[in-house]
């Protein structure tokens, strides 16, 4: 029986001979069948000709019909045939030739007047069936509804249900079509043709629900049109008992059954199997749904062809047609896109009476296609690919002959595997190669195990003899670089499949059975820079473009057994040849190489490979200090460094240095276990500074070891020390050259090569340092002695008969002694350090006459004040005004010190003189001890002087008290009791904090009480002298039980004591680890609290932990603090404001507890600082700055969709809260009161106008905050506020805002706002270019924003111009001077002037 769609075909074959009808005339009419004298024009039926016979008039050939769009983007041209309606005229006209020609019937005979009676019937029957066809064309009323809400259909009788009056009618029998009906009957047509006219068919009954029963009210032009057609027809097709698929007409086609869609709305899942659809695949329509991933048509009843247009179907990923009636081939261009790996999953039913399909991956009905030649069998598409791709690398013999190693692992890749890779997979070699490796190994001796469900890097290695290190390695890219299977028992030919293993770096098949030459394959490791290849069986020659890999450097280590024998190989490249007889390998784990050591174990190996790279062979010569360093590290150091420690060169380089001096002389005691960084500097003339110095990360950047007698060339492996900044190697016996090696120490600001016997010429690129880098200090023995040498770069040329020093040095020393005397020079004093660290440390290489050199000095005598308890390091690259705890003004002298609590000893400095720009000074909490100094007089512009909680004794200079009663100085504090011999006198502080003073012949314990009591007054301001308040039970605890920390000078009793009062404040005794107050543990080790490597707290964590009462304002003094949590507690009342001091917090989590009020505004600005999270329960604690506000899944949901949608935004994980999107989410999470479900795009849209509203700064917005109706309303839609407007589902579709004053950026956002078809923004302030993702609203028709400061329209072939090249942006007005691509923009300027 021939299908629908090959009787179009027929039909329209027949179309040839005829003049071709006017283009889109067939679109101008919603009749069914008109025959009158326009229907040759119109292209419609059969028209009859006296002078011709009966012909088909055609539907427009492929270049006239239109051109048809989804998105924008045009869609091939597929001419339509569909059945033509019968009529009685050809008949006729047949009849009347023969019977009235009356060239052959002179007379009417009784045949012709039989004949003639038969026409004069069927005229009249055509009569009325002309009348009856436009009754139906001129009416065409709605079927009538059966009240079922989800079916529609005819009513009662065999046609349609008429009747007097129909929607639109005007009493009449006529119908009138809406412009909208018009508009839709022409677009349905632009994709099903005129067969949405002919009664009973689906298309027809899917275009009349579009245009009666729907209630979408969607327009022509809407994207969405063709996707509802095509939903309504598909139903329509369906059996009349179907109750699984139904039409919901109130519905979005996105929320009915069995369909399911893009988070845009297009629909991108059909699930419509037993559906009980019939008839042919409506190809055309379905084609039109260009999202569809996927279909499932199966076990229905469709019949005819598989049309080979569903292959336009892009994003097609599944499609299920099997256990229907359809027939014939499967399209070639079908089976092309599984090929591809585009169509990953495709059924049908492959009998042979039924479709034929090469390419089906899962046919049930199919018979399997056994293929014996090559050992295959049932092998899917993708299979079969990786067949022949495997087939590339391993040849087809081997691959395919059943038994050999290629055999197993593609069995293995392909039918075994559960990663699924295909033949396109970047891994895919890779993956086979390892498994083919794995086959190769005895059953007994596998080195990894083989995992089907990971990733190959990550399969374990096994342990053979003690062997636990990695066997397989890969890089951040999933490359293998690293592959050691020594002693695997690999057991055939060497496998030339190495060869796709393009990244390693590192070979080892050493102490296997491998057989064979080496590859010439091997020749494509590039990369390569160790191979092993020893004891095995391997014969021959090595290929000479193997050992070009030798020749160009890359390949550094080569060993093969390549000593004479009887299965030797010829190799003139190789590294190392092991000793004869060794083939099996010595039994004590030895590699067989004459390296003189002791037996080494692979680890020890490894080490030795790696020091090679290096120091070459001179690790194999006994007595070298090479060989002794390396002796060191791998058998004498617990350290037990592994090959890839990043330590291992630095401490290698290092004990190396230390070889080559005398014992004697040795600058540093070596020691075991212990990091070369602490090693114990051993000092030569009086000298005690550092020979060894670090970074926190415990890189090495300083190197002192002048003096230190090493003698020998200046070895190269000093190249790896590239963080180096300080290296003297003067005074010692280096001989030789100054190796080229130096010039990779791009970081060195000091070198000292003086007093030594280095002789020649320093190489240029040592002295691009000097020119380039950071060297500003180079010193030689650079005379014009021939014994020496010539350098055009150095600082300084020495002579080695004299005792000439730095010039700089000297000079700084002077300058120093100016304010510090000599204790610059004194051994231990707090200025030698400060001195030493300017000279030999700080990169800034400040000289004598460097404005900052005081300034920096003096911070530095302040910081070397610090025991081991300091608070802030040194940074030797950074500005003072950098550091930690020190302020400046914009001048860059120092005005703010807040050196509090920072382990201080000593007395104050007079060296604090020199800061003359000082304002504020705390050295509060301290040891510092003497008296006040008059030093401090000088300090004209200090404000605030804090002195308090030390151990200063005597009388505070006049000078200041002068200062103070003239009101220069505002506040004055320290312990002023009145016993000259303890406490200061003072008769201007403004508080003292010890209290009362000190009776005479008070104890020891009954002074430290005092003390405790006027340090916990100042922390917690008094109140701990309140009884029964948590400070005074905390403040009792240190004094009575505490054994900790009972000097108050020590950092840690300030935190400590914190510690405490937050167990008092919130209930400690109930806390599920209550115990954690003891006496004897270290705040440190609490459960919940961190600390940082000088024992200052970093984190308290106190989640769930049963706690109730008030977060108490102490914490602030915890300023090292970066998380707070107290969730999941019972804590109440307010944040205290306090907090606000902790500028390095960055995560504060309080959800889940019971407080209230309002966070303070001062705890908000810390989002601008440091703190990036911030959790609280918004529904009870008012918040404006919280990054989540915890009120259910809901808050969660909004949280993820904004960021779904704000893919460029910060949000809450970067410091830069206040941008316009975390206002929005802020606004939308927690001031918005009209509850939108969250997964709609109305939720979209209203989060998006948010957006805009801060981006435009809505706050200045006029005539736009009217009552009711303003922007943000919380309590009205979005659709009410002024200048929105939208269509029947809420969508937004209009934005005026015109002379509104909006001033900033259009928000990129907009671009999310499918449904919007004008945005008019004229006469505002808005800047800046408009966001390309305008180009993505498809049906955006008006765009205005003249009279504004945008500068830029966008480039011509993206962005909003897009539009305007697609035909959807009719009207895109600008300002005249706004950069616009030629035909981009249309009008410009206040009076509309055209655009070129």
């Amino acid at each position: 029986m021939p299908s629908e769609e090959k009787e179009r075909k027929k039909k329209r074959s027949k179309a040839k001979k005829v003049k071709k009808p006017k283009k889109n005339e067939h679109l101008n009419s919603y009749s069914r069948v008109d025959f009158d004298e326009s229907d040759e024009e119109k292209g419609f039926g059969e028209i009859h000709d006296s002078k011709t016979a009966a012909v088909d008039v055609p539907y427009p050939e492929v270049d006239d019909a239109p051109r048809l769009t989804i998105n924008g983007n045009s869609l091939p041209n597929v001419p339509r045939v569909h059945p033509k309606p019968k009529g009685v005229i050809p008949a006729t006209s047949r009849v009347l030739n023969t019977c009235w020609d009356r060239s052959q019937c002179g007379s009417v005979d009784r045949r012709c007047l039989g004949v003639l009676m038969m026409v004069v019937i069927m005229f009249i029957v055509f009569l009325a069936g002309i009348s009856y066809e436009e009754h139906v064309v001129k009416t065409d009323p709605p079927m009538v509804h059966d009240g079922n809400s989800d079916q529609t259909g005819y009513g009662p009788g065999d046609g349609p249900d008429y009747g007097d009056h129909g929607p639109g009618s005007n009493g009449s029998n006529t119908i009138e079509y809406s412009q909208r009906q018009k508009d839709i009957i022409m677009k349905l047509k632009q994709l099903s043709g005129d067969v949405i006219s002919y009664p009973n068919t689906p298309y027809h009954q899917a275009a009349h629900w579009m245009l009666w029963i729907d209630k979408s009210e969607i327009e022509a032009d809407s994207p969405f049109l063709w996707q509802r057609y095509t939903l309504a027809l598909l139903y329509y097709k369906t059996g009349d008992g179907n109750n699984r698929f139904k039409l919901k007409e109130e519905k979005n086609e996105c929320d009915w059954e069995k369909v399911g869609c893009t988070a845009a709305g297009y629909v991108e899942h059909l699930s419509l199997e037993n559906c009980d659809m019939s008839g042919p695949i409506p190809a055309l329509e379905i084609q039109s749904l260009r999202e569809l991933s996927f279909l499932d048509l199966s076990s229905n009843h469709l019949s005819g062809d598989i049309p080979d247009s569903l292959m336009d179907l892009l994003n097609m990923k599944t499609l299920l047609l099997d256990d229907n009636d359809l027939v014939g081939k499967m399209p070639a261009q079908i089976c092309s896109l599984v090929s591809k790996g585009q169509l990953t999953k495709l059924t049908s039913d492959c009998t042979e009476n039924k479709v034929f399909c090469s390419c089906c991956i899962n046919c049930p009905n199919q018979i399997p296609d056994v293929t014996p030649d090559d050992g295959h069998y049932n092998l899917t598409p993708r299979q079969t690919l990786i067949l022949d791709k495997l087939k590339q690398l391993s040849g087809e013999t081997s691959v395919t002959m059943e038994g050999t190693v290629q055999h197993k692992a593609a069995q293995w890749i392909m039918k075994v595997d559960e990663m699924e890779l295909d033949a396109n997979s970047p891994n895919l070699f890779q993956r086979y190669t390892l498994a083919l490796l794995h086959f190769m190994m005895p059953d007994n001796n596998k080195c990894y195990d083989m995992h089907k469900d990971e990733e190959e890097c990550d399969w374990e290695s096994k342990s053979d003899s003690g062997v636990t290190w990695k066997r397989i390695s890969c890089d951040n890219d999933d490359h293998v670089k690293y592959l050691k299977l020594d002693s695997c028992g690999l057991n055939g030919p060497i496998p030339s499949e190495i060869q796709a293993l393009s990244n390693l770096d590192y070979l080892d098949l050493s102490k296997n059975k491998l057989t064979g030459q080496v590859p010439l394959a091997y020749q494509n490791l590039h990369k390569l820079v160790h191979m092993y290849l020893e004891e095995n069986s391997l014969t021959g020659d090595v290929p000479e473009s193997v050992c070009q890999l030798r020749d160009n450097a890359e390949l550094l280590s080569f060993v093969t057994d390549c000593l004479p024998g009887d299965r030797s190989v010829n190799c003139d490249c190789c590294t190392n040849c092991p000793i004869e007889g060794d083939a099996d390998g010595p039994e004590d784990g030895n590699n067989g190489s004459n390296d003189h050591f002791e037996s080494l174990n692979p680890g020890e190996l490894a080490i030795m490979n790696k020091l090679r790279l290096i120091s070459g062979h001179a690790l194999d010569v006994v007595g070298t200090p090479e060989h002794n360093a390396a002796h060191f590290i791998m058998k004498e150091d617990s350290l037990k460094l592994t090959a890839n420690d990043e330590f291992l060169y630095q401490r290698y380089v290092v004990t190396l240095l230390g070889e080559m001096s005398g014992s004697q002389d040795a600058c540093f005691e070596r020691e075991s276990g212990v990091s070369e960084c602490n090693w114990l500097s051993k000092g030569l003339g009086g000298v005690t500074w550092e020979r060894i110095a670090c970074d926190s990360n415990g890189v090495l950047e300083y190197l002192k070891l002048d003096g230190c007698g090493i003698s020998g060339g200046i070895p190269s492996e000093i190249e790896v020390l590239s963080k180096l900044n300080y290296l003297d190697l003067s005074n010692n016996a280096f001989s030789g050259n100054v190796p080229d090696e130096l010039s990779a120490l791009t970081n060195l600001g000091h070198l000292y090569l003086e007093k030594n016997s280095l002789v020649g010429e320093v190489p240029e690129q040592v002295c691009d340092l000097r020119n380039y880098a950071k060297l500003m200090k180079f010193n030689t023995d650079c005379t014009n002695d021939d014994k020496k040498i010539l350098c055009e770069c150095c600082t300084n040329c020495v002579n080695t008969d004299t005792t000439e020093i730095d010039t700089r040095q000297e000079a700084l020393l002077e300058k120093l002694k100016g304010i510090s005397g000599n204790s610059v020079t004194e051994s231990g004093t707090v200025q030698s350090k400060a001195a030493n660290w300017i000279m030999f440390k700080d990169t800034k290489m400040l000289t004598a006459s460097s404005k900052q050199l005081y300034q920096r000095y003096a911070l530095a005598v302040l910081y070397f004040m610090m025991g081991n308890e300091r608070w802030f390091t040194l940074d030797a690259e950074a500005e003072e005004c950098m550091w930690e705890r020190i302020g400046c003004d914009t001048d860059g002298r120092v005005n703010y010190i807040k050196f509090d609590h920072c382990d201080m000893h000593g007395p104050i400095p007079h060296e604090i003189s020199v800061l003359t720009e000082l304002e504020h000074l705390d050295l509060s909490g301290n040891s510092i001890d003497g008296g006040v100094v008059d030093e401090l007089e000088t300090l004209q512009k200090l404000k605030t002087l804090y002195l308090e909680n030390n151990i200063i004794v005597g009388a505070v200079p006049s000078g200041i008290c002068t200062r103070k009663e003239e009101g220069l100085l505002v506040d004055f504090t320290t312990d002023c009791g009145t016993d000259a011999n303890q406490k200061v006198q003072c008769s201007c502080c403004d508080n003292c904090a010890v209290g009362l003073p000190p009776s005479p012949g008070l104890t020891d314990e009954e002074t430290r009480i005092q003390a405790i009591k006027g340090m916990v007054t100042t922390l917690s301001n008094g109140v701990n002298n309140v009884p029964n308040t948590p400070q005074n039970l905390a403040m009792k605890w240190i004094m009575d039980d505490d054994k900790q920390h009972s000097n108050v000078g020590s950092p840690h009793f300030a935190q400590r004591y914190v510690i405490a009062v937050i167990y008092f404040s919130i209930g400690g005794e109930g806390w599920i680890n209550s115990f954690w107050l003891s006496p004897q543990q270290n705040e440190c080790d609490i459960p919940g609290v961190q600390c940082n490597s000088v024992g200052r707290i970093t984190k308290i964590e106190f989640t769930n932990q049963g706690m109730a009462g008030n977060l108490p304002a102490e914490i602030e003094h915890l300023f090292e603090l970066n998380t707070i949590d107290f969730s999941d507690n019972d804590v109440a009342g307010n944040i205290p404001s306090q907090w606000s001091s902790l500028n390095k917090l960055t995560i504060l989590n309080l959800k889940n507890t019971k407080l209230t009020g309002e966070v303070p505004s001062s705890i908000c600005s810390l989002r601008s600082d440091a703190l990036v999270s911030f959790d609280i329960d918004c529904s009870e604690v008012v918040c404006s700055c919280c990054t989540n506000c915890d009120s259910g899944s809901r808050s969660t949901d909004i949280r993820d969709k904004v960021k779904a949608i704000s893919f460029k935004s910060d949000l809450s994980e970067s410091p830069k809260f206040k941008s316009d999107r975390a206002d929005a989410m802020d606004w939308i999470s927690h001031v918005d009161k009209f509850d939108i479900d969250v997964s709609t795009d109305e939720f979209n849209e209203r989060y998006i106008l948010a957006v805009f509203y801060f981006s435009l700064n809505g706050s200045s917005w006029v005539d736009v905050m009217s009552p009711n109706v303003n922007w943000l309303n919380e309590d009205r839609h979005h659709c009410d506020w002024k200048g929105v407007v939208c269509d029947g589902n809420k969508y937004v579709i209009v934005i005026q805002l015109p002379s509104t004053n909006l001033s900033g950026e259009i928000p990129y956002e907009i671009g999310r706002m499918a449904y919007l078809r004008e945005l008019d923004l004229h006469d505002n302030a808005i800047s800046g270019a408009l966001p390309n993702e305008l180009g993505d609203v498809g049906l955006l028709n008006i765009l205005d924003i003249h009279s504004n400061g945008i500068d830029a329209v966008g480039p011509s072939n993206s962005g909003i111009c897009s539009l305007r090249y697609t035909g959807e942006l009719t009207e895109l007005w600008v300002d005249c001077d706004t950069q616009c691509p030629g035909g981009c923009c249309t009008v410009c300027g206040q009076t509309k002037v055209p655009m070129n």
